[in-house]
């Protein structure tokens, strides 16, 4: 049975997980389709336990329409977060389209570590490239206390954040800046702590990523060159010596092939105590430095 073809009248909770294993099997692995959907039944307001212990319970005719709807568009490769218009990061619900990268679950160690670190004082903190806003608004959420600042150069980006900033009813200062631009750092505010998940795989890393991606994601928060694949870091680097107050604190997330090398930008500036931090795989994710 195909929904596409023709929506049926009555389906169970059991015919939806046919029906995403017989259209997903050739595009996602076990684990992508059973997250994906868990992710749906969540949206439609189905439990684990109704999935688990009553699998004969029947749709109702607008959960059978999402259901096809939701199978089209992940045919085509087009990712649960995009179609159902949300995704989770840190705790909260952010509202996320095509305009802005969908928060990674690695960030959340990033966002993690400042609040571990910075949750006993005031903080003034400058988030550079910040899409969807989930890092500013992760950390003005949970700090407070602290005045959070937060830029990027796509304007459609901004509007989400702006959007999202207030959905959950917290203040985060938002402004369009393109951070390679040297002339618009006097702009930037003062801060105590700078954060920034930039651009940073490179245009020959394409092959090897996966079609969602590639089709949907917005290029302009994912590529940068092969020949400046640096770039955003030295920008990033320039910045705090401007803008960033003495022993001020610098977090980025990186590409794990190029640890060593933004260490070395960080590291020949007026940054002190450079390290890698590693993920929860064990891969060299974020670089932290601390302004001399």
């Amino acid at each position: 049975m195909y929904i596409c073809a023709t929506i049926l009248s009555t389906m169970t909770i059991q015919d939806v997980k046919i029906e995403f294993q017989t259209r997903l099997d050739k595009i996602y692995g076990k684990k992508e389709q059973e997250s994906l959907r868990s992710l749906f039944f969540e949206h439609i307001n189905i439990s684990q336990i109704d999935c688990v212990l009553r699998p004969e319970t029947k749709l109702n005719k607008q959960q059978i329409q999402e259901c096809a709807d939701v199978l089209n568009r992940l045919e085509k490769h087009e990712p649960i977060q995009y179609i159902l218009g949300y995704s989770y990061f840190y705790e909260l619900l952010f509202d996320v389209n095509p305009s802005v990268l969908i928060p990674r679950q690695e960030t959340e160690l990033l966002v993690h570590t400042i609040i571990q670190h910075h949750s006993h004082q005031a903080e003034t903190i400058l988030d550079l490239c910040t899409g969807s806003g989930c890092i500013a608004i992760s950390l003005a959420h949970k700090l407070p206390k602290s005045e959070v600042y937060a830029v990027d150069i796509s304007e459609k980006a901004l509007r989400c954040a702006q959007h999202n900033a207030d959905k959950h009813k917290t203040k985060v200062h938002f402004s369009q800046h393109d951070i390679l631009l040297t002339e618009t750092y006097s702009t930037l505010p003062e801060c105590s702590i700078i954060v920034s998940n930039p651009p940073y795989v490179r245009q020959s890393e394409k092959e090897y990523m996966k079609t969602n991606v590639l089709k949907y994601e917005p290029s302009l928060a994912l590529f940068v060159p092969d020949a400046e694949v640096l770039l955003f870091y030295q920008a990033i680097a320039e910045i705090g010596t401007t803008r960033l107050k003495p022993n001020g604190h610098i977090y980025c997330e990186i590409n794990e092939a190029f640890g060593k090398e933004v260490v070395e930008i960080f590291s020949e500036k007026e940054y002190k105590e450079v390290h890698l931090i590693h993920d929860l795989h064990d891969k060299e994710r974020f670089v932290h430095a601390i302004k001399k």
